[in-house]
């Protein structure tokens, strides 16, 4: 009985290694790719809360949200103002108006000073002598001729006088042009309630209004 002999090809297992390291090389990509996709998903999720935090603080306590404004406003039938007393009216008011930052910063104050005289003519004449005198009264303290945005109006018989001023120009040589006292040690009013004394110790009617 003839016996056969088999003999595999020289290049059979040459290629059953390159099936296997190309089999091989497939399982790592498939256990790669899963980790590549979690890996991309965080940093997309740290990107979306970087944008949605951005240009935002995060602050806690009630301020400034709750900080408001508070208005006071003092009137006077009877009272002179001191750098203003070149014009004198029977009928005469004087409005103070102040208004604050919270209780203890003043933003801005005013005072308006109006007097009704009998004729055009007796208005004229006191504006052109009190206008006078407050320039005098200015330049005596320093200051410019424009000083306090000083405005001196007349309406027919009635004259009008208007200074104003921000809080930061509140000193001891300014508060005597808007009626505020200074005591012995020099010192003025600072805030709210010391205002609002300050005006109705002398005399004036005083109503404040709160605003956010």
């Amino acid at each position: 009985m003839e016996e056969k002999l088999y003999f595999k090809p020289v290049n059979h297992n040459k290629k059953k290694q390159a099936r296997q390291r190309v089999d091989k090389n497939a399982n790592d990509k498939k256990r790669v790719a899963p980790k590549i996709v979690c890996l991309l998903l965080f940093l997309l999720i740290v990107i979306v809360i970087i944008w949605l935090l951005r240009g935002k603080t995060t602050t806690h306590g009630h301020y400034p949200e709750n900080v408001k404004n508070i208005s006071l406003t003092c009137v006077s039938d009877t009272l002179i103002p001191p750098k203003l007393n070149s014009a004198v009216s029977d009928n005469r008011e004087i409005k103070i108006n102040a208004v604050f930052h919270g209780a203890d910063e003043l933003r801005n104050i005013s005072l308006i000073y109006t007097l009704n005289c009998s004729s055009s003519d007796e208005a004229y004449g006191y504006e052109a002598k009190s206008h006078a005198d407050f320039n005098k009264a200015l330049s005596a303290s320093g200051y410019e001729t424009n000083k306090f945005k000083n405005k001196f109006s007349r309406y027919d018989n009635k004259l009008i006088i208007n200074l104003s001023a921000n809080g930061n120009e509140i000193d001891q040589f300014s508060a005597p042009y808007f009626m505020l006292s200074i005591n012995d040690n020099g010192e003025i009013a600072k805030t709210f309630a010391e205002f609002k004394n300050n005006y109705e110790t002398q005399g004036f009617i005083c109503e404040s209004t709160t605003n956010k």
